[in-house]
Formats: structure tokens, sequence, C-alpha cells
């Protein structure tokens, strides 16, 4: 089965207490379902290689990631790994909505989505739940 990841990080300046919080959040997260491939995971990483300048900084990335099956598995794992995103985003909601802390959403690297003072924007929210929503097939 192949995969792709959804990330999710902050997109603005954050302090050691908020990335502590965060990383508490996506630990107590992993017990709260059986996830689809794995539960979700925190991330805190550098790319060096992200620098154009020698004066310019190192792009940090802290935040999430989740393992989800690529579009074109059966139904049954689509909608499981649907129902994934939506316990993610619900759990970035909750800690956004707590501490004003805003998230950017990727998916396989492009933008789906942010999440700003609790609330998912249309495009996570219509542009990748409710379009993939419309995609899964009906039961008979």
């Amino acid at each position: 089965m192949s995969q792709s990841q959804l990330l999710f990080f902050f997109s603005e300046d954050f302090d050691d207490e908020a990335l502590s919080r965060l990383r508490e959040e996506i630990e107590r997260a992993k017990g709260t379902r059986s996830w689809v491939i794995e539960p979700p995971r925190f991330v805190d990483e550098t790319d060096e290689g992200g620098r154009t300048r020698p004066e310019d900084e190192p792009i940090r990335t802290v935040g999430g990631a989740l393992l989800i099956p690529s579009r074109g598995a059966s139904p049954e794992v689509e909608a499981a790994a649907l129902a994934d995103v939506e316990s993610l985003v619900a759990v970035v909601e909750r800690f956004s909505k707590e501490t004003g802390a805003e998230f950017e959403f990727e998916l396989d690297g492009v933008f789906v989505g942010e999440i700003v003072d609790g609330d998912a924007d249309d495009s996570l929210r219509v542009g990748l739940i409710e379009e993939w929503k419309r995609g899964l097939p009906t039961p008979p």
C-alpha cells in the first residue's frame, strides 16, 4: 500500500512551552484510536539545506506528521484514513484554540490548509476533508 504524509507545523514563532505541550498532545492522541497505518508522530526537524545565503537561518519544522494510505485504497481503508485525518485535525484545532498557535498543513509537500484560532480554514475543511468524503463510495 502506497502512503502519503500529512504534515502540520507551527506557522509562526513558538516557544519551548508550546513545543513541549504540542509533543504531549501528540503523545496523548496516539492512544485515542486505532490508526490505519500508525499514530501521528511529533516532528522537530532542521533543514540546513534550505539556506540560500550564509546569513540565513536554517529552516526548522516543528509539528506532527501522520502517514495515510494514498488514494486508491479500498473504500473501507479510505474511510478509516479520513477518520484519522479528522481526528488529527480536531486535536490540532483544540490545541490552537487553547494556545493561540497557528498551523499549516501539507499533504505530500503541498499546502492543503491551516488552522488559526482553533478553526480549520476552508482549504482544509472543505478542500481536503469534505472533498475526500464526497469521493468515498456510498454503501449499498
